[in-house]
């Protein structure tokens, strides 16, 4: 079968996040690294303004940005999620029945500490603007003094 460039670039990158994600995390497992990677987009995605959610999204390698966009209701977003503890009871959801193991805190972390090394400053600073305070201290440091 020949190669599909297009496909394997996007194969290429999305897994480059997601070993990231994993040594990061400390995760030494792919399928759990993706599993928080997804968890946090989402509880991410569904936080943000749709403008800034899709921002996010185009970012993204295509593969990773259908995961992102998968199950969203843009007429159901923003969250109002005003608290960490909020914020994290829907990564916990999500992770529930898939890696009840990860600690959604730790998740959290470690995915913005990797989303920030992939996601342009001005887009991070979009982000830290819109969340409220408890939420931007997820972020790592050196992200929190753009907002």
């Amino acid at each position: 079968m020949a190669a599909f460039p297009v496909i394997d670039k996007t194969v290429q990158k999305t897994m480059i996040l997601i070993d990231e994600v994993s040594v990061e995390g400390n995760f030494h497992d792919r399928e759990k690294a993706f599993k928080a990677l997804r968890g946090t987009l989402h509880a991410l995605r569904d936080r943000l303004q749709v403008e800034t959610a899709a921002h996010i999204g185009a970012q993204l390698p295509v593969l990773l940005s259908g995961f992102y966009y998968e199950g969203w209701k843009p007429a159901a977003t923003p969250r109002k999620d005003r608290s960490q503890e909020e914020f994290l009871e829907h990564i916990d959801e999500y992770l529930s029945d898939k890696a009840p193991e990860i600690n959604s805190m730790h998740a959290v972390q470690t995915v913005f500490r990797v989303l920030n090394n992939h996601i342009s400053e001005g887009e991070i600073e979009d982000i830290l603007k819109v969340l409220p305070e408890e939420l931007r201290e997820l972020w790592p440091e050196q992200a929190q003094s753009l907002a």
